[in-house]
């Protein structure tokens, strides 16, 4: 089953900017990466400071572990669908849903680097 619709318009846009879809889809998938490798580093920093409450600067700590188990479930099904089809809309479909969840992932560093006072 298709993970991903496309519109008429993905489809063209894909066929008129080959290369801006590349490079969209290689910048996106390296902010991923560097987005899932903070959070990461945030949550083992959590998990090593035993006296630590239930959040993570002004970030609910499920928030933040929640968002890592959707990043890698989202990562595994992308990859699947990679495996499944090819094409520069899946491409330009990817590079929608990657930024997606690096801006929600911006968004819960920024939270953990407040301050909790």
């Amino acid at each position: 089953m298709k993970t991903f619709m496309y519109s008429n318009a993905m489809i063209e846009a894909a066929n008129e900017h080959p290369q801006r879809i590349m490079n969209n889809w290689i910048q996106s998938v390296d902010e991923f990466y560097r987005a899932f490798d903070q959070l990461a580093t945030h949550a083992a920093r959590f998990v090593a400071n035993s006296t630590a409450g239930g959040y993570m600067g002004q970030c609910p700590k499920g928030q933040v572990f929640q968002l890592l188990a959707t990043m890698k479930r989202e990562l595994a099904r992308l990859l699947d669908d990679m495996d499944q089809s090819s094409g520069l809309a899946n491409l330009a479909a990817h590079t929608t849903l990657i930024r997606a969840l690096v801006s929600q992932a911006a968004i819960t560093i920024q939270l953990i680097n407040w301050s909790a006072s």
